[in-house]
């Protein structure tokens, strides 16, 4: 009995030798990939990849290719009616209410009748009351029949179909944003694009946040207020080396992509720059031309990972 206590104590401190040997060997592999050394995955067994095991692994292969990138972030957002696109009709004269036609979320068009208002202080004449602009009766403080006092509301109306998507930009951004930057707007399957037309002056002191406007067409009226947005914003153009999103990996404090050389795949430290969309900028780390695993990247980093043998000292 005792015998076997000391054989299986033996056995945990070989086999805590062995984990720490085989991490001290990673930490040393890690340094040489950050040294630009490359780690080549041949396969399961020692073995190139067959194509039984492309098939499985269902590798996708992408050129990396220099061409034009969009620099460009996203931030959320709240659409709000543009502040011009919406008005408060006051009485101009005070009186009887003699006829107030409108509801609140009634249509109105341009022109439409709003009201028409006795003034008795001018032998009983009625003024009528059009409306301004087009849009949707919101509220309507008076009442049919009531007395108006000159200045006093009668309805209030907004234009739904001009609105602002307003946003947020926190100090990290701020210095790339500027007045008259295109922004792209998008809900669920809708989408629309703008220009930023306001920045505030000032900051939100708890945050160090600025607000943003950007002016969004609503013609057709596909967006409702109130809801929240995703704002993208451009920032600028650029030309680079860019390859699709889903060939980088991140992998501790770094980012690698495979690429493929002849019969095996190779995994490369590479510096990941802008991102746009599905696409992103590799600054540092590859060539034009270069071949990178797009689809089965993980899978050969997995292969990659459990094939690495432990270095010796």
């Amino acid at each position: 009995m005792k015998n076997s206590a000391i054989h299986f104590f033996m056995l945990l401190l070989l086999l805590s030798a062995c984990s720490q040997k085989q991490k001290e060997g990673w930490e040393k592999r890690a340094e040489k990939l950050k040294g630009g050394e490359e780690t080549v995955v041949s396969g399961t067994n020692a073995d190139s990849l067959t194509e039984e095991s492309r098939r499985f692994l269902n590798l996708q292969i992408t050129e990396a290719r220099t061409q034009k990138i969009v620099d460009a972030f996203e931030t959320p957002a709240i659409l709000k009616p543009h502040p011009n696109a919406r008005i408060t009709v006051k009485a101009p004269v005070q009186g009887w209410i003699k006829e107030l036609p409108v509801q609140p979320g009634s249509p109105v068009k341009r022109d439409d009748l709003l009201a028409i208002i006795e003034n008795p202080n001018n032998l009983g004449q009625r003024l009528t009351i059009k409306a301004p602009i087009r849009g949707t009766i919101m509220a309507r403080p008076a009442s049919p029949g009531a007395w108006i006092e000159s200045g006093e509301p009668l309805v209030h109306i907004i234009d739904f179909r001009r609105l602002q998507a307003v946003a947020e930009i926190y100090p990290k951004d701020q210095q790339r944003v500027k007045i008259g930057q295109r922004v792209e707007i998008s809900q669920n399957d809708r989408s629309a694009s703008g220009t930023i037309s306001y920045l505030s002056p000032t900051a939100d002191p708890q945050t160090g946040a600025i607000e943003i406007r950007t002016d969004i067409d609503n013609s057709a009226l596909r967006f409702k207020t109130n809801l929240p947005v995703t704002a993208k914003i451009t920032v600028g153009e650029k030309t680079g080396l860019v390859v699709p999103g889903s060939a980088l990996l991140h992998e501790e404090d770094h980012f690698v992509v495979f690429i493929q050389k002849g019969e095996q795949f190779a995994k490369r430290v590479v510096e990941p720059g802008i991102r746009s969309g599905d696409k992103v900028e590799i600054i540092d780390g590859l060539k034009d031309g270069e071949e990178v695993v797009t689809s089965g990247a993980y899978q050969l980093k997995n292969i990659a990972f459990s094939s690495a043998p432990a270095e010796e000292d």
